[in-house]
């Protein structure tokens, strides 16, 4: 009942010259993504460059602000292909946070990140669209996140941090 786009590892800046134009032309042809409401916009990027360390911040990150993350992926409660991260605690604290990066980890394919491909980790959140502003926003967030788990922060760090200073990071 649909077709699925899946693109060779790419830039944003790429995905902008080469991907967003073919959208567009399906958007003119009248393809949709939102009507079925089951689609999903999955988005992956490389694990080569997460060490142990780095994949729990990246875990830390999106689970400090899950549920605002929620709200802007539009999948408006529909969560059977992107379980939350933080399903067994309501919130990251210092005396969880070990906890919900092991149980992340373990989890199979249908969460919302998702650790069981070899070469990529897969944020798998976000609602399937055709608006070429929304899934570069998408990318952009995820890129925003990613960034932000290479650095050396301290699970204090993750947890002190507010979604204005987040979304400053990108600017």
């Amino acid at each position: 009942d649909g077709v699925e786009m899946v693109t060779a590892p790419i830039s944003l800046e790429i995905f902008k010259k080469e991907i967003v134009p073919i959208v567009k032309k399906l958007q003119e042809k009248g393809y949709t993504s939102e009507k079925g409401g089951r689609c999903g916009n999955h988005i992956h990027i490389s694990s080569a460059a997460f060490s142990d360390e780095a994949q729990a911040r990246l875990i830390l990150i999106y689970a400090r602000f899950e549920s605002l993350i929620k709200i802007l992926s539009r999948r408006n409660g529909n969560t059977d292909y992107c379980k939350d991260v933080l399903n067994t605690v309501s919130a990251i604290n210092i005396d969880n946070a070990e906890e919900v990066v092991k149980n992340q980890k373990s989890k199979r394919k249908s969460t919302a990140i998702n650790f069981n491909n070899y070469n990529t980790i897969e944020f798998r959140v976000f609602r399937g669209t055709m608006n070429t502003n929304v899934l570069i926003a998408n990318i952009q967030l995820v890129q925003l996140i990613a960034d932000l788990a290479l650095q050396e922060l301290s699970i204090q760090d993750i947890l002190d941090l507010t979604f204005n200073q987040l979304i400053n990071k990108m600017f």
